[in-house]
Parts: C-alpha cells; structure tokens; sequence
C-alpha cells in the first residue's frame, strides 16, 4: 500500500514540477522573442533614419518613432531634443551624432560623418 501512495505522490510531484518547467520555459521564450523583435524594430527605425536623412519629409516619421523605441537612452533624447530646436545649419551635425548614438546603440557600425547626411545617392 504504501509503494502505491508512494507512486501516486511521485507522478504528481513530476506532473506539477514538469508543468511548472514548461509553463517557465514557455515564458522565457515568449520574453526572449519579444526583446529579439524589440531589437530588430530598433536596427530598422536607425536604416530608416539614415535611408531618408536626405528627404526630410520621409525623415519625420522615424524621427518621431524615436521617444517610443529608444525613450530609455537619455542621450538619445538629448540629441533628439536638440536636433528639434537646432538651427537649420546646426541640424546636419546633430542628425550625424543622432545616428552615430543610435548605431552604436542597436551594435551597427558608427562611422556617419555630416558629409554623408549631405550627399548621397539619388533616385
């Protein structure tokens, strides 16, 4: 009798521990996927930036995603807050140091220099 208790308490130790591992197994991977997209939405939101630093009518759109995707990085809302109350001949260094903060940031190269947010190819 005592052996049949024992097996009874024994399958569900193992079905309560098997399904506690699983549920957190689960929750890790859901975690784990959601911060792989985060990243991926963050390296896509810094090509945009630098897609479209030279039509600046396309530019906006990304820009104002920035306080959504990268609100955390105070330096990135510091050169964001700049670049909007900068002066027109300041706005192509700021925009340059904004990429370079963000590339680094999303682990791209960061190698922009205000020449290459003044000049590029053309469609």
């Amino acid at each position: 009798m005592n052996e049949i208790w024992a097996a009874v308490v024994g399958a569900i130790v193992g079905a309560v521990l098997a399904g506690s591992g699983s549920f957190l197994q689960q929750r890790w991977s859901r975690g784990r996927a959601h911060q792989d997209r985060i990243e991926d939405d963050r390296k896509r939101l810094v090509r945009e930036i630098m897609r479209y630093r030279l039509d600046q009518d396309k530019l906006v759109l990304p820009l104002n995603e920035l306080p959504l995707m990268f609100g955390d990085d105070d330096e990135t809302m510091r050169l964001v807050r700049a670049l909007l109350v900068a002066l027109p001949e300041q706005r192509t260094q700021f925009l340059a140091d904004l990429i370079n903060h963000l590339a680094k940031q999303v682990g791209l190269p960061p190698k922009v220099t205000t020449s290459d947010i003044t000049r590029g190819f053309r469609t």
